[in-house]
């Protein structure tokens, strides 16, 4: 009997190891490729994006442009065509606005010494997504990411925050 519940013990650990290392690497630049150049023609604001994120599922990306003007900008990746960031088919969303400031007090700092603010994933009716919000330049960027782990959430946002600023104008 021993020897049976060790076997499942060593089956569940090598399963979540398995899962653990199930997580998709997506080049968010290479997903917005051919809608860049529009952006940056419609908008003053600069392009920041994370190199890569790290999305839970393997899903087929939708990006779309949700709002676009001289102050800013808002791209989406959707699990679906024409999503508009319906919560179930919403996966991650970036945007640069000009004249606004963090939705609450900064609870982070950037390598620059850039404020943030941080909000995990809550849920009630349908679950919110991880939201990182950060000042650069004089605009606010937003990140928001529905498909990640909760684990170190935080820490995972404000390193792609860093990446992205770091990387600069797309």
């Amino acid at each position: 009997m021993r020897r049976g519940v060790g076997a499942l013990v060593v089956a569940l650990v090598a399963f979540g190891a398995a899962v653990a290392a199930a997580a998709v690497q997506v080049s968010v630049p290479a997903a917005f490729k051919q809608l860049l150049v529009h952006v940056k023609q419609q908008t003053k604001v600069a392009v920041l994006l994370p190199s890569k994120v790290s999305l839970i599922d393997s899903l087929k990306l939708y990006p779309s442009v949700e709002s676009l003007g001289p102050k800013g900008y808002v791209l989406d990746l959707s699990a679906a065509p024409n999503c508009h960031e319906a919560t179930a088919c919403f996966v991650a969303s970036f945007s640069g606005k000009q004249g606004t400031r963090l939705p609450g007090p900064a609870n982070a700092t950037l390598a620059k010494g850039d404020r943030g603010w941080f909000h995990p994933s809550t849920c009630g009716a349908s679950c919110a997504p991880v939201t990182f919000e950060f000042v650069d330049g004089g605009a606010v960027y937003s990140f928001q990411i529905s498909n990640m782990s909760a684990k170190n959430a935080k820490a995972v946002m404000i390193g792609l925050a860093n990446n992205a600023v770091a990387a600069g104008h797309r």
